[in-house]
Formats: structure tokens, C-alpha cells, sequence
């Protein structure tokens, strides 16, 4: 068993103080080769980097800032942003941040992975975009008029001729 101190800040933090294991008998590897080495709770993370000998991140410790990763000396490296770098995707998943704009299944233009629910005009007269932030609400921009079916390129959409010579 390891005992294990984590400090939370800006950046990278590696802090661990290991200890003897209760039993005095090294942990078997239970983490198939090949396979995504993550666990809950930082002390099996901790467990499993050591007797597999590569780094285990702790699923529990991620969010949308970062994540905490056990490594096989017994240490825990928090990798921290000031900027969201993951997002839950529609299956729940964590995956990276991607605003590549693409056309959604009700043809609503949206970024393939935020961490707000954005969604922008596909034309017509509908909002320009909408956010939503969840539980803490969301607010809309409209168009006084009809917009054009935009041109995506990228995390860029644009609305071409909304007014005579304006992109």
C-alpha cells in the first residue's frame, strides 16, 4: 500500500510519500498490456502504476481542467490548465476539446466537444446561437432578419452576404 499526499495547483505537481505495504508483498499487475491504464481512487492508481511499471491515471481526480496520473515511483502528477482542455462527450466519455464546427442530426451547427452546449444557426431565422451553462442557465443572440446558410471551415462559421458585401 502507498500513502499519498496530492497538492492541487497551476501546472504540473508531483508530491507522493510511499510507504511499506501492509502485507510486505508486492501488488500483482491486473492491468492488461495494451490496455487504458486508469483506475478510481488514488491509492489503487498508486497500487497498480508500481507493480505494472507505467503510469495509471486516477478517473476520479478528472475533470474539464485536468487529470492526476499515479506513477510507477509512487508519485501523482496533477496536469492542470486555467482553460477547460476536456469535455464529456455524448456517451459521457472525457475527451479533448474540439470546436470544429460541424452540422448536428436536428441541423443545428455545433462544436464537436465544449464544455457549454453552444449551438449556432443553421440559417433562417432561428437565434444566431444559444449557450447554455447547465443548472446556471443560458442565454441566446438573435438576427433581425434571415440569415444565410453558413460556410464551415473549421471552428469558423461564416454567414456570407447578411447584409449586401458583408461576410
Amino acid at each position: 500500500m502507498w500513502t499519498a499526499v496530492a497538492v492541487a495547483a497551476l501546472g504540473s505537481v508531483l508530491l507522493a510519500v510511499p510507504a511499506a505495504a501492509e502485507d510486505g508483498v508486492a501488488a500483482d499487475c491486473l492491468i492488461a498490456t495494451g490496455e487504458t491504464a486508469a483506475l478510481e481512487g488514488e491509492l489503487a492508481a498508486i497500487e497498480q502504476a508500481g507493480a505494472c511499471g507505467r503510469e495509471v491515471e486516477v478517473i476520479d481526480q478528472r475533470d474539464e481542467f485536468g487529470t492526476v496520473t499515479a506513477l510507477p515511483t509512487g508519485e501523482l502528477k496533477a496536469e492542470i490548465g486555467v482553460e477547460p482542455i476536456q469535455a464529456q462527450d455524448e456517451s459521457g466519455q472525457w475527451a479533448p476539446i474540439d470546436t470544429t464546427l460541424e452540422v448536428a442530426e436536428d441541423g443545428s451547427i455545433r462544436p464537436v466537444n465544449i464544455t457549454e452546449d453552444l449551438i449556432l444557426s443553421a440559417g433562417g431565422t432561428d437565434p444566431l446561437a444559444a449557450v447554455g451553462y447547465g443548472a446556471e442557465g443560458a442565454f441566446s443572440l438573435s438576427w433581425p432578419g434571415e440569415l444565410p446558410v453558413p460556410v464551415l471551415s473549421g471552428p469558423l462559421a461564416v454567414y456570407n452576404e447578411v447584409f449586401a458585401g458583408v461576410d
